[in-house]
């Protein structure tokens, strides 16, 4: 049987080899592109909420920080003014002292008690935006397996 195609006709070959013209390629469902670029931009939405929560957290942690130091500063200066105003006064010095140490203690064992906490929030938001990346990767891989289905399907549709 013949056939009246031209050989070297490009439409002719691409319908030959299973292909259609190019026009008629790009002509998919947008569902599964849809389902892809939002769960893409889900799971990058993940990932930005939990890095900006781990930069608030390094913020609070560093603002009490800084507040503890200029605490233990500010009892250095006042133990070397005891120590300036009586240079004798042995009873007034370690007054001072041990006020400043039990002072230091309770500040460090309430940074101890915010770093856990933090740490506590922490693997718990680590947790979600990893299960939240994790469910938004899943859907975006079978939209992307979905949309390759339909790009091949439209293109294998005679043109």
């Amino acid at each position: 049987m013949a056939t009246t195609r031209k050989k070297g006709s490009t439409t002719a070959r691409q319908r030959r080899n299973g292909h259609t013209p190019a026009s008629n390629a790009t002509t998919v469902d947008g569902g599964s592109a849809e389902i892809l670029f939002e769960a893409l931009g889900e799971s990058a939405e993940a990932l930005f909420a939990a890095g900006k929560a781990s930069s608030a957290r390094a913020h609070r942690l560093s603002q009490a920080a800084i507040s503890d130091l200029q605490l233990a500063q500010r009892d250095l200066i006042r133990i070397a003014r005891a120590w300036a105003e009586s240079p004798l006064d042995l009873l007034g010095w370690y007054t001072t002292i041990v006020d400043s140490a039990v002072g230091a203690q309770s500040r460090a064992a309430e940074r101890a008690r915010s770093l856990w906490e933090e740490l506590s929030q922490a693997r718990q938001e680590t947790r979600d935006a990893l299960q939240r990346t994790t469910s938004a990767n899943w859907r975006a891989g079978r939209a992307a397996f979905g949309l390759a289905g339909e790009a091949f399907n439209a293109a294998r549709r005679p043109g």
